[in-house]
């Protein structure tokens, strides 16, 4: 009895972390419960039948497969719809945020599976764009989808990014003996706000790249540091004209410089899941990311 106290307490500390709302499981091995939230406020569908709008939050679901479809007061055409698998006494939690059109849309969904290994742990994480850069606790883990087996039992901080979308970050609870799957879904920055953001500039000539303002924008990286032999990383083209030199190897990390399509950039024969140490300036290193598939740089050996 303690061991399934013990069990529903750690499933009532997902569910408050990730929500900040707490849900009470009966005690059956039969049922599963799912919140919802979302802005704006959203009517529910399961199975194709009405139960109600947001914020949604039931204990009495059957365990299996369900459809999810939640359409948002006056914004019938970005409605969301999906398949979910409900596990008996797990919370799955599905948050979303409705932008004007369904790729300018976000959210998660939440859910946890059974381990084997009673004081084992286990993450999940995938995403849409499905090559978005994954990190957990400041560390990069690579491209999503990422599944990490030995993670601790415990909060963990996680993010996801994708060039063109807007980032997304949280705090969760990875409880002993389960596995948190997490599937996230970033917002698609209009073509509009992505040209005045930080993301995107027009695309340069190769030969001079724009001056950037000091108290703008970082630097841009200099022409003097280009190599005029390998190893170097030759910037490519991409759709927001320029990628970011950064101080380490995550996107998370301050943005030292810019360079642009064209560029080489002068190898330091360090490569860390997916990104090239560069010299970016006379004397001074930073790092760029080659893409999920080698679209944004290319290491000539």
């Amino acid at each position: 009895m303690l061991t399934r106290l013990k069990s529903l307490f750690l499933l009532l500390v997902l569910s408050l972390i990730l929500t900040g709302c707490s849900l009470s499981l009966p005690f059956t091995t039969k049922k599963a419960a799912l919140q919802i939230t979302a802005n704006p406020q959203v009517t529910v569908f399961i199975d194709g039948q009405h139960v109600g709008q947001t914020p949604y939050d039931t204990n009495d679901l059957k365990a299996g497969e369900i459809t999810v479809k939640l359409v948002p007061e006056g914004q019938a055409g970005v409605s969301w719809e999906s398949k979910l698998t409900l596990t008996p006494k797990v919370v799955t939690v599905i948050n979303r945020r409705f932008g004007p059109t369904a790729d300018q849309s976000s959210g998660e969904v939440f859910t946890l599976e059974p381990l084997t290994k009673k004081t084992a742990a286990g993450l999940v994480v995938i995403s849409t764009p499905d090559d978005s850069i994954v990190t957990v606790d400041d560390q990069p883990q690579g491209f999503a989808p990422v599944s990490l087996d030995t993670i601790t039992a415990g909060e963990h901080a996680i993010a996801v990014s994708s060039p063109g979308f807007t980032d997304n970050s949280f705090r969760t609870n990875v409880p002993a003996g389960y596995k948190l799957i997490a599937n996230i879904q970033l917002a698609r920055i209009p073509s509009e706000a992505a040209a005045l953001s930080l993301e995107t500039t027009p695309t340069p000539s190769p030969a001079s790249p724009p001056p950037a303002s000091p108290s703008a924008t970082p630097s841009v990286a200099s022409a003097s540091a280009s190599a005029k032999a390998p190893p170097y990383v030759e910037i490519l083209a991409n759709p927001i004209g320029f990628l970011r030199v950064r101080a380490n190897p995550s996107t998370g990390a301050t943005e030292l410089a810019r360079a642009y399509p064209g560029q080489k950039l002068p190898y330091q024969n360090e490569e860390n899941n997916g990104w090239y140490k560069v010299e970016y300036t006379p004397g001074k290193t930073g790092w760029v990311s080659r893409g999920a598939s080698g679209q944004y740089a290319k290491l000539v050996q």
